[in-house]
């Protein structure tokens, strides 16, 4: 009853500077020290009710085709995994434009990032021009367009090697980017050319991708960390079937809230110990009591 006399705006606001309070104190422990390994990825509630603006449709899920979507900036290296910033995604919201919020609230913050881990949702003209003026390394997966699927049927002929330079042009606009091709461990004879590689876009320097190029797959697969972090907390996360968008934001912002304060006393206990963060000391399940 509380919560829905609260409006959406103010309550997102206040959690997320509740949020901040976490990291700052983070921050002052030294996690943020050396440049992180950083990903950013949507997650969506799947929502059952009416239809509103906020809300997306999308593929047909346990009953549901509609849901509210949200992009988040993680930190997803072992020992410090944080979500660093969460904030609504609305329709026709431009992808370049929260790609470019996220990474400036982090550097906001005085997190440095290596290198960005980004969703393939991502893929797009804008997003890799604003992150390489913005001076942020990336790696993200292709998108099997017509030209990265010839470039894998080429690779694969031995026509051109493991890594080329592309370039995508679409209505009037172009970036430049790496394609790493990548052969897949589980492929079959019986499957597609461009089935058998994973691609990757990068905008690191040919010396810089060619070191990295076995890492690649290894080094993305710490992305998962990020879908580890959301099945965490969705563990600590209040369920409700209510439509007020209010009562959702605040459960959202409190379920991350939530993880980053055990996240926070693990480091704690691990720095009083003196001893390497390696797997939580203390349990979620202690601190959702």
């Amino acid at each position: 009853y509380r919560l829905k006399k609260i409006d959406s705006k103010e309550a997102y606001s206040m959690l997320v500077e509740a949020n901040d309070a976490i990291v700052e104190e983070l921050k002052s422990k030294g996690v943020f020290r050396r440049p992180v390994l950083a990903a950013i990825d949507y997650t969506k509630e799947l929502y059952y009710g009416g239809y509103n603006e906020r809300l997306f449709r999308g593929r047909r899920e346990l009953g549901t085709s509609l849901f509210y979507a949200y992009a988040s900036l993680h930190i997803v290296e072992a020992g410090r995994r944080i979500t660093v910033f969460t904030r609504p995604v609305y329709q026709l919201e431009d992808q370049a434009s929260i790609v470019e919020e996220l990474i400036n609230f982090a550097h906001s913050k005085g997190i440095r990032i290596h290198t960005l881990l980004i969703d393939r949702g991502f893929f797009s003209i804008d997003v890799m021009n604003t992150l390489d003026r913005l001076n942020v390394r990336y790696i993200m997966p292709a998108v099997k367009n017509r030209r990265v699927k010839m470039a894998i049927e080429d690779h694969h002929n031995n026509i051109i090697p493991k890594m080329v330079k592309i370039t995508m042009n679409r209505e009037g606009k172009e970036a430049s980017f790496s394609l790493i091709i990548h052969p897949k461990n589980d492929l079959e004879d019986t499957d597609p050319i461009h089935e058998r590689y994973i691609a990757f876009a990068t905008n690191l320097s040919y010396r810089e991708a060619y070191k990295l190029y076995s890492h690649i797959p290894e080094e993305y697969r710490k992305r998962w960390g990020v879908e580890t972090g959301f099945r965490v907390q969705r563990s600590v996360k209040a369920k409700t079937t209510s439509p007020n968008y209010t009562i959702r934001v605040v459960y959202h912002l409190l379920s991350i809230i939530l993880y980053n304060i055990w996240q926070l006393a693990n480091i704690t206990l691990t720095l009083k110990l003196k001893i390497e963060l390696t797997k939580p000391l203390i349990k979620l399940t202690q601190m959702k009591r």
